[in-house]
């Protein structure tokens, strides 16, 4: 009977990356094969502001993207977008947006911090895809940046954004309904287990993967450790946690 294949860890995107670099960028997810909550959230956005088109971008704690889902956006525009360079010019840069400390930013506000030259360049690219302007909601968890919804006007859409709208309760409720999300649970697991029982990251991976059912072997070879370093992490688990098995340790974490 053969082993089940438990995937391997994927390399998250690197937003600091060579232009060639980036063509990562087109491994990306369409509308339809979103978690229910981001297909939510992609759709509220657009039909409330009336926009045909936005993107949403999963990053880890260290601002790197994770995954990228697209409502009504073409396959292309990204790796244009990285590929050609765009994003050097863009006052809504996702490294920027990530740094700072607003949580919803508009394009034409960020213009007026940007250089005439380079607002020049972007706007080439949002011409040549048919967009109008741009609005960017930061999604938190416990203060840190999670995800970015990027939500943009085209020439087909009939109406721009209003002026004199409440953005931030609009802002929280999309975040609330992101709560269910894989990636934030995730991030709340993460929190738990290195605030409460002081796990370091590598035994935090080695708990999700015995969640999944993953064997010593399994782990071993996605984390590209021996057997035995497997076993001492599975013991300091089991002893910060103060649980009596493997089994005990996964079932913990599906309480959560």
């Amino acid at each position: 009977m053969g082993r089940r294949k438990i995937p391997e860890r994927q390399k998250p995107l690197n937003l600091d990356m060579s232009p060639v670099g980036m063509t990562v960028m087109t491994a990306t997810h369409t509308h339809e094969a979103c978690h229910p909550c981001t297909q939510a959230t992609l759709a509220f956005g657009c039909d409330l502001l009336q926009a045909s088109s936005a993107i949403l971008f999963w990053v880890d704690s260290a601002h790197f993207v994770q995954t990228i889902e697209l409502a009504g956006t073409e396959a292309d525009l990204l790796p244009e977008y990285f590929n050609n360079g765009f994003y050097t010019y863009d006052p809504l840069n996702i490294r920027k947006v990530l740094n700072g400390s607003n949580n919803v930013l508009m394009l034409e506000q960020e213009r007026n911090h940007n250089s005439h030259d380079h607002n020049q360049i972007h706007d080439t690219f949002l011409q040549r895809h048919g967009i109008v302007d741009e609005i960017n909601f930061l999604f938190r968890n416990e203060n840190d940046a999670v995800a970015l919804l990027s939500v943009m006007k085209r020439q087909i859409d009939l109406t721009p954004f209003p002026t004199d709208f409440q953005w931030e309760p609009l802002r929280r409720y999309m975040e609330f309904t992101l709560q269910q999300h894989p990636q934030m649970r995730a991030r709340r697991i993460c929190r738990i287990l290195k605030e409460k029982f002081h796990l370091t990251n590598k035994e935090v991976e080695v708990v999700f993967l015995l969640e999944k059912g993953a064997s010593n072997w399994e782990i071993s070879e996605i984390m590209h450790i021996g057997i035995s370093t497997v076993k001492t992490h599975i013991v300091n688990i089991l002893n910060k946690t103060g649980v009596g098995s493997r089994a005990a340790a996964a079932a913990y974490m599906r309480s959560l």
